[in-house]
Formats: C-alpha cells, structure tokens, sequence
C-alpha cells in the first residue's frame, strides 16, 4: 500500500501543469490564486505587499539585471476597504463596531440574512462574557498572588478588545464596579435574546442560545473545558467569514474565492475518486499542506 501510494504522489509531481492557464507558469497560477484570495476576503494591504513581494522575487530570478518587471496594481477598493474594516472589527471582538460598520455600507445585508445577524448578536454574548471571565481571571490572580505579582497566568488568552488591563492589574482587580457593570450588560443581554427568539421554530437558534447562555451557569468559563471553546477566538473567524459571504452575495460577487472553490471542488473530485476503492484512496487534499517546507525559524 505504502509502494502504491508513493507510485501515485510520483505520477501527481511528474503532471504537466503548463496548460492549466495558457501563458502561466505553476507558479504564477498559484501565486494569482492567493493575491485574489487576498482581494476577495478584503484584505487589501496584504495583497499590494505580496503583488510586490512578487514582483521583487521575478526580477531577482531575471537574468536579465536591466529587465524591468511589471507588478500587479492593486487598485484601492473601497468595497474592500469596508469589509476589511468590518471583518478588523469581529476578529477584534468589537461585534458593536461591526454592526454599526455594517448597516452604514451595507444597510440592507443584516435585514436580508436574518440568520448572521443572530450569529452577530450571539458572538456579541460571547464576547461579553469572555471580557467578564478575563477581568475576574486578572482579579482572581492578583488576589491569590497577595498583590505580590502582576503577572496574569501563562495559559490566560489575554483579550479585553483594547481595553486598558494595567488599571485592573495595579490596583489588583479591587475596583469590581465596572465588572459588576459588565456582568449586568451580559445577563440583560443575553435574557433580551432569549426573549426576542423564545417562540423561532429553528432547532439550530434554540440550540445555539442554549449554548452561549450555558457560558453563565460557570464561575469562569474560561477555565471549563464543557463550555470554553465557545469563547475562543477563533470563533471570530466563522463570523466574519459569513458576513463577508452575505456582503459579497449582495453586491453581486462570489461569496468564495477562487482558491476556496478549488479547494472545495478538488475535495469532492477526491471522494468521488475514493467510492471505488481506486487511487484516489492514496491522495488527500491535507497532502498539499504536508509538502511544504516547514520554516526552521521561530519567531
């Protein structure tokens, strides 16, 4: 099996990739792929840095020392720039400052896709909660400390949306009110949500309220595994990914990127290949990731 599989990875590097888009090189058509994925989600400033990375690279490989190489312009979309603002806000945790980014470019997309507006408002909740849990872990710290050690605990993801901790951390989390303030705004919250969808007939809103208002039932939900991936951050992501998507059906675009697709038609393509028992059952899409070169560096 091991002989077979490496007979097929050999037959996929020896393909000849130089009519896959006429006039492009592998490289090139790989390269083209991830500076569109990178204007497509919006982030525009890491497009023109990679088009000029590009662009440094073909002249550094030219033989040519006098050869001048035309880069890629990347026009300063103003769309982009919107969504990129709006998507710097959730991942952020500042869902406030996407909804109002939100309804003044795109007033109608929230009204459209009812469904990311309760995932916006449900990461609203969780964020709430994630700031109390934080503050009560610098409180709690300090106290254990006896005021001997500002230093909150190493495996504490520290996150307070801008929020300034020194104040917390000098006077050793004693000044409670504003948490007591926090800890209202998140039950009047989340009871408000609780009320607005008490009658929805969804199974997957009653379950997803459940979830996050399971958050309050702990101490600390930070520190229980049961419920603690439901504060991180990388839950962020999925939101912004699905108001982007919202974003892009209602101007008319895509919601995925080329890239996306290709990966998204390649991985059916491959299970399709699989049914049979045939040599699609030896090749994988995770064996792209696991040919490139891992950086010796650590930052």
């Amino acid at each position: 099996m091991r002989e077979e599989r490496e007979k097929v990875q050999k037959d996929i590097q020896g393909t000849d990739t130089s009519s896959l888009v006429q006039g492009m090189s592998e490289t090139d058509v790989i390269q083209a792929l991830v500076l569109q994925f990178l204007q497509h989600d919006g982030y525009v400033e890491t497009a023109r840095a990679f088009a000029e990375d590009m662009k440094v690279q073909k002249e550094a490989l030219s033989l040519d020392p006098g050869l001048k190489v035309d880069g890629v312009n990347i026009r300063d979309d103003e769309d982009a720039n919107n969504r990129q603002r709006i998507r710097r806000a959730i991942l952020e945790g500042d869902i406030d400052r996407a909804l109002k980014y939100t309804n003044a470019y795109y007033p109608h997309v929230l009204q459209d896709n009812e469904h990311v507006y309760f995932r916006l408002r449900c990461r609203r909740f969780i964020e709430l909660v994630r700031k109390a849990a934080q503050l009560n872990m610098l409180n709690e710290t300090k106290n254990s400390n006896g005021h001997g050690s500002n230093a909150a605990p190493q495996s504490m993801d520290i996150d307070l949306n801008g929020s300034d901790t020194s104040a917390w951390e000098a006077d050793g989390g004693e000044n409670t009110a504003e948490l007591a303030e926090l800890e209202r705004s998140m039950l009047e919250y989340g009871q408000k949500l609780q009320e607005e969808y008490a009658n929805d007939p969804r199974k997957e809103v009653s379950k997803a309220l459940n979830e996050i208002w399971a958050l309050v039932a702990y101490q600390n939900p930070l520190k229980e595994p049961q419920v603690s991936h439901l504060l991180d951050r990388r839950g962020r992501v999925a939101v912004a990914e699905e108001l982007n998507s919202a974003i892009l059906l209602s101007l008319g675009k895509s919601s995925r990127a080329a890239l996306e697709k290709l990966y998204a038609q390649t991985s059916v393509l491959l299970e399709d290949l699989r049914q049979d028992g045939g040599e699609g059952a030896f090749v994988s899409v995770d064996d792209a990731w696991d040919g490139i070169p891992r950086s010796t560096h650590h930052l």
